[in-house]
């Protein structure tokens, strides 16, 4: 976490101070309260054979030499890093909230591709340029969503025939695209935290989905899927964004979990297909305990990482697949468009310089920083959860059960605001033992028996600040344990359960 908060020894200022995100907005505005940066544009027009989509990304390649002190240290970085209350910037400021971003009626350098797609979905064919856009309106995933459910603004009203039913019409049809492959989709429920200018904890809210989040991310995914194609064809550099298939063991898990719920896992082998997952995922949306078995599905899918190798990304479904869209905030990205320059003859400087055989050292380490970020962003939002909670000591709460291990379980609390451990050695009725090939812990006497999903009643015992940890026991722990008083932990939880959201594409 301290190394996310170095500053840069340059003459520049950068973010990372106690603050809001430049781009906050009060969600009393009707406006989408995390867009992270605003680096990229879209359009798209109706044609004989399908849809003509552009996709157009701030041309950071442009700002950033290659080898200067700013791109030596955003490869450090790797990425941007965003808190609850704060962002610590992979580039200054002045370049991703001000010459890189693509502000509504003023001219913007852009790395932009033409893509066209039938009426199927699928990619014919794409062309990339170096251009200056002019982009005529910044509008918000609250205001599109709106226009598209026939209330469109005064801001979304002019475009909305010209660009955003064009925009949806193109959706529809990548949706077609994206199941007839197979991409397995794991849209799941995620909790916001929204702070005070003091960075406490307000309240959490539950981000809505609509239409147009899912928009933008399919025109995202088909512009990541012609670049790789581009650099592919050529035989050029490229930082892939690979995704390995399930191993035996998570597979082993899943259909463990998936039985006790009496779903039906279909042809899962030992070497399953994308298909076979978006088809259990199908089934899973149906059921009752749906949340619980996305999670699951959720937790059996490998890490996504960067490499110079091309293995396909199993997660879309995709046999090639490259980041391109926010060279601000992820440096695959600038690597990325510097190949473009230098291999498809682009206009313009900012041309590869990095030998091919230096790319894998560069993937390993952001796929490195991807990940520091990443357990930075939950520690951070453990430890605000863990300090808000802990004004509700000895309150009871219902919790559901996350997963299962021998030395307890991980409960979520309020409809998965918050998680924490409740230790097998305060399960005082009984003892438990723990079956891994069931995913489950058994009283030896009574019987009882605690899967993935199962609900208990359970009191908060302690909330530690410091390493931000939630301890819960079941309710009548205290008595049933007869001379135990409330335990003060000093130990670190003898394990961790990270797999909070949405895995990155």
């Amino acid at each position: 976490f301290s190394d996310l908060m170095e500053s840069y020894n340059l003459n520049i200022s950068m973010g990372g101070e106690r603050k809001r995100p430049t781009n906050y907005t009060d969600v009393k505005d009707g406006l989408f309260r995390d867009a992270k940066d605003f680096d990229d544009a879209v359009w798209a027009e109706d044609t004989d054979k399908g849809f003509h989509i552009i996709v157009a990304i701030a041309d950071v390649a442009h700002y950033i030499k290659e080898g200067g002190k700013l791109d030596v240290e955003a490869q450090h970085r790797g990425n941007s890093t965003y808190f609850p209350d704060r962002v610590v910037p992979m580039l200054p400021e002045r370049l991703s909230n001000d010459l890189c971003s693509l502000r509504p009626h003023e001219d913007r350098p852009v790395l932009a591709v033409h893509m066209w797609i039938n009426q199927h979905g699928t990619l014919t064919k794409h062309k990339f340029v170096r251009a200056v856009i002019h982009s005529h309106a910044r509008l918000t995933y609250n205001q599109v969503q709106q226009a598209f459910d026939g209330n469109p603004d005064e801001t979304a009203k002019p475009v909305l025939k010209s660009t955003l039913l064009p925009l949806k019409a193109a959706y529809k049809a990548l949706l077609k695209a994206r199941a007839s492959r197979g991409a397995v989709d794991l849209d799941l429920p995620e909790v916001q935290i929204l702070t005070d200018k003091d960075g406490n904890i307000e309240t959490f809210e539950t981000r809505q989905r609509f239409d147009s989040h899912k928009l933008i991310e399919e025109m995202m995914i088909l512009a990541n899927v012609a670049t790789a194609t581009a650099l592919e064809t050529k035989g050029a550099e490229c930082l892939y964004r690979v995704h390995p298939a399930p191993d035996g063991k998570k597979l082993d898990t899943l259909k463990a979990v998936m039985k006790s719920y009496n779903v039906k896992v279909g042809d899962m082998g030992s070497n399953p297909t994308p298909k076979a997952f978006q088809a259990l995922s199908n089934r899973v949306r149906e059921h009752g305990s749906s949340t619980i078995l996305m999670r699951t599905l959720l937790q059996s899918q490998q890490q996504a990482r960067y490499d110079k190798d091309n293995i396909g990304h199993f997660g879309l479904a995709l046999q090639r697949y490259a980041h391109f869209t926010s060279p601000i905030r992820r440096y695959s990205d600038l690597v990325v468009h510097r190949s473009l320059v230098k291999n498809l003859n682009l206009v313009g400087d900012g041309a590869l310089k990095t030998p091919e055989s230096k790319l894998s050292g560069i993937a390993e380490h952001i796929s490195y920083t991807e990940r520091r970020s990443q357990m930075a962003e939950w520690e951070a939002r453990d430890r605000l959860t863990t300090r808000y909670f802990g004004e509700f000591i000895g309150k009871e709460f219902k919790a559901t059960v996350m997963s299962v291990t021998k030395f307890g379980m991980f409960v979520a609390i309020e409809d998965g605001v918050a998680e924490g451990l409740l230790p097998v050695r305060m399960m005082g009725d009984d003892h438990y033992m723990f079956n891994p090939k069931r995913q489950t812990l058994t009283g030896k006497h009574t019987k009882k028996r605690y899967s993935v999903g199962s609900t208990l009643p359970v009191i908060l015992i302690e909330a530690n600040q410091l390493e931000g940890k939630l301890t819960f026991a079941p309710v009548g722990y205290q008595e049933t344990s007869g001379k135990n008083k409330r335990p003060h932990h000093r130990r670190r939880h003898p394990g961790t359960r990270r797999q909070k959201g949405r895995k990155k594409n």
